[in-house]
């Protein structure tokens, strides 16, 4: 682990990027419980990858301003619908060839090559006992382009994750096994959580008419082992999403095609809320996309410690250098 994360904050930034709105809470740890100090939102381009990093950040920068944020340190998340995701069966494996399985798998999964992606993962086992492991994957290239926004905005971001993946979020849902079914601005996110992991989440934003956005959900669902499928019984949805005209007509052809009933998720608490006690209490989110290094704030007893390491590991190098040569000699 970092010595950054040893030294975690009292206090953070946690911000939901939901597509074309940006929902923030500033957090506090407070008797070892975090309490909002603050929150707001901010409306953004729904495709922020085409916009000049700068005006991104300017819109940040006065929402903060506005609810009197101070705080610069940042925890993000991600919506599924900018990552790629996967999930893979362990087989019975030595730790060291482990990686490269994983590395294979990513490769046959992800339409990007392994050197132009951010990858996270996060185990995970089946009702059967079995190993598994569920990945997602961001382009480096736009994992640099959120981070200069951060950072152009005036904030330091200390982790990247998807707030669905932690363990808040997943124990307020009720539920072990489950659906979810999340509304954005271009149509649906699905989420699927087995055992109380999450195991899929994509986008179907190509799903605007009912018979199509039950006969997404229902290909998905098939996407996954027979046992998780057979353990899945619920869709949860918000109360707002549930009002709508396509995502009810949906929710009843599933109900008729697959017998799989549906519950109204309070929405409360907040992703932004639930990702803050994962980073500032824990058990931590297992899907964590670390920003470059360049970003990381440490204490100054940190950086004087890591100065003193790296010159200690210099003397050394040059000891060892000298030696070898008079060996030769």
């Amino acid at each position: 682990m970092m010595a950054w994360k040893k030294n975690k904050p009292s206090s953070l930034l946690s911000m939901e990027w939901g597509y074309a709105q940006l929902h923030f809470e500033w957090v506090k740890k407070n008797g070892g419980k975090p309490h909002c100090m603050a929150r707001g939102s901010v409306a953004l381009p729904e495709n922020p990858f085409q916009e000049p990093p700068e005006v991104i950040a300017r819109a940040i920068r006065q929402a903060l301003d506005q609810a009197q944020v101070t705080e610069k340190h940042c925890i993000v998340s991600l919506p599924v619908g900018w990552l790629f995701s996967c999930r893979t069966e362990l087989p019975e494996l030595e730790q060291e060839d482990l990686q490269s399985f994983l590395d294979t798998q990513a490769e046959r999964e992800f339409p990007l090559p392994l050197d132009g992606l951010q990858i996270a993962q996060a185990p995970f086992q089946d009702h059967l006992e079995e190993s598994h492991r569920f990945m997602m994957a961001l382009p480096t290239q736009r994992f640099d382009l959120l981070n200069e926004v951060m950072e152009r905005a005036g904030l330091k971001p200390l982790s990247w994750s998807v707030a669905q993946a932690g363990p808040s979020f997943l124990q307020s849902l009720g539920f072990q096994d489950a659906l979810c079914l999340l509304s954005t601005p271009m149509g649906y996110d699905l989420l699927a959580v087995s055992g109380g992991a999450l195991v899929m989440g994509r986008s179907l934003s190509e799903s605007n008419q009912p018979q199509q956005l039950a006969r997404e959900i229902k290909i998905s669902l098939g996407e996954l082992s027979v046992e998780m499928q057979r353990s899945i019984r619920t869709c949860l949805i918000p109360l707002q999403a549930s009002q709508e005209g396509v995502a009810q007509e949906a929710l009843v052809q599933l109900q008729e095609r697959t017998g799989m009933s549906h519950r109204i998720l309070s929405g409360e608490p907040s992703l932004a809320y639930c990702m803050a006690c994962d980073f500032l209490v824990g058990p931590a989110n297992p899907i964590e996309f670390l920003p470059p290094l360049s970003l990381i704030h440490i204490s100054e007893p940190t950086r004087l410690l890591s100065m003193w390491f790296a010159l200690l590991c210099f003397k050394k190098k040059m000891g060892g250098g000298g030696g070898g040569g008079g060996g030769g000699g």
